[in-house]
């Protein structure tokens, strides 16, 4: 693999063009290396990193007694780095290809049950606490992310919808009322969305947040 990535850009780019299939994941989980290259191009893992202490950028090391093949280390103060620092996979023991493989199956939707009998090492607490982490990210990036629904030349369809989240009280125990409301939007064509927290349903409330995520000229279903 490139120094700067390039070759992890290349396959991510390729596999873009017509998607990535099981055929692929086996492929990038053949070996330690592909599993990393693919994902460091998709931005799961850094493709460099800068020692803070020296401010010299680190060198990769590469090691076939650890389990990710290799780490970063400075060839100054010689500080290690494991590839996974600031990633989503930074506390997780569990191997890089099992990572990506989960990452897939809850990608393409798969029912947590599901995924055990595919990968009978995952166990299924394990596989429900990494849903339940990527569920996490996936709600942040709805909320946190200014996105612009936009209509294409044939007039895109935007569907919008409220929905009511939170937990219920067993014997009326617990503190008061922790429902949430939640309105979002989905563009029929490329299922782009987003979802923000809303107070209020009414449409002093909600017309605003629909100006400012949807493309004038949209269509609209209810």
């Amino acid at each position: 693999m490139d120094e700067d990535g390039s070759q992890e850009k290349i396959i991510v780019a390729e596999n873009k063009q017509r998607g990535i299939d099981i055929f692929d994941i086996c492929l990038f989980i053949s070996t330690t290396e592909l599993c990393i290259g693919y994902l460091r191009g998709v931005g799961l893992l850094v493709v460099k990193r800068i020692c803070s202490i020296c401010n010299i950028e680190m060198s990769k090391i590469k090691r076939k007694d650890i389990s990710d093949g290799e780490f970063f280390r400075c060839t100054e103060c010689m500080t290690k780095i494991s590839i996974r620092k600031d990633s989503i996979f930074e506390n997780s023991r569990l191997q890089l290809k099992h990572l990506m493989m989960i990452v897939y199956f809850f990608g393409i939707d798969l029912q947590i049950y599901e995924c055990g009998k595919l990968i009978h090492s995952l166990s299924h607490t394990t596989v429900i606490e990494w849903f339940s982490i990527l569920r996490g990210i996936c709600s942040k990036v709805l909320i946190d992310m200014p996105w612009k629904l936009r209509r294409d030349i044939s007039g895109n369809v935007i569907e919008i919808d409220e929905s009511l989240f939170g937990k219920k009280r067993k014997y009326h125990r617990g503190t008061g009322n922790q429902n949430v409301w939640v309105f979002g939007a989905t563009e029929r064509s490329t299922r782009n969305a987003f979802m923000q927290i809303v107070e209020k349903r009414d449409m002093a409330t909600l017309l605003p947040i629909i100006k400012m995520h949807i493309e004038t000229g949209s269509t609209i279903f209810f």
